[in-house]
């Protein structure tokens, strides 16, 4: 890739961001549903929709959203499973301090919980057409006994990310985990995010040599280790909710 001839453009590299939002373990609830709602602060910088990758030597379709949200899905033997990936990958733009560090840019995910309710098998008809007419919103689930509604929501916790932190020159996807903050249970958010450099060199700038986003111990750079593969099989997942948050499993 060549340098920038312009001086001031090298000061704003552009990048190619992929997510992968895995899984969470660790949940104390056994039954509900889990979705998380992501954002870029201060948006992505760019425009246009479609790039071309140096890495595959292609011009693919791109996106500029610097918000998104996963799909509902039901806990598991309390875990979340997504696998969601964004459908293209995000265009976008950092800068470069007069020290050549990355300005960081921070991605936000807001993990939720939603209650089930067990409503009785003998429920009115009216009561069946009202959550009927709300399906669309209040996903449900019924058998010859009985049906469930969702009754409440909670906001489990919250992860902040510095995403310039994931740039490498192999442009290699790193893998990470993060106990939620602002929360008072101890579950775990699986990642994956992948930082491609689309616009300028690795010689504009200093590359990351560390995390600060609050990673777990055991990942880095190098993937993540097989410490918590486990994590969301303890014996009682509950009773590790009001343990001291260390992030030191």
């Amino acid at each position: 890739m060549k340098p920038f001839s312009n001086k001031s453009k090298s000061k704003r590299p552009k990048f190619l961001f992929k997510l992968k939002i895995n899984e969470l373990t660790n949940i104390p609830q056994s039954s509900g549903y889990c979705y998380v709602k992501w954002h870029l602060k201060d948006g992505t910088g760019t425009s246009g929709h479609h790039a071309y990758s140096p890495q595959t030597k292609a011009t693919h379709p791109v996106s500029n959203q610097s918000k998104g949200i996963t799909p509902r899905v039901l806990v598991r033997n309390h875990r979340a499973r997504w696998n969601y990936s964004l459908e293209n990958p995000i265009q976008v733009k950092l800068t470069v301090d007069r020290n050549r560090k990355l300005n960081e840019k921070l991605l936000v995910l807001e993990v939720y919980f939603e209650f089930l309710e067990q409503i009785g098998g003998n429920v009115s008809n009216r009561s069946h057409s009202r959550t009927s007419s709300n399906s669309s919103n209040t996903p449900s689930h019924s058998n010859s006994s009985y049906t469930q509604k969702i009754s409440s929501k909670l906001l489990l916790g919250t992860v902040t990310i510095n995403i310039a932190e994931y740039i490498n020159k192999e442009e290699s996807v790193i893998s990470n985990r993060f106990l939620l903050q602002k929360s008072k249970i101890n579950s775990i958010l699986s990642l994956d995010i992948q930082m491609e450099l689309i616009r300028g060199t690795f010689d504009d700038f200093e590359l990351p040599q560390s995390f600060s986003s609050g990673q777990l111990p055991s990942s880095f750079r190098n993937g993540i280790s097989e410490v918590l593969d486990d994590s969301s099989d303890m014996n009682s997942p509950v009773s590790s909710t009001f343990h001291a948050s260390n992030g030191g499993n």
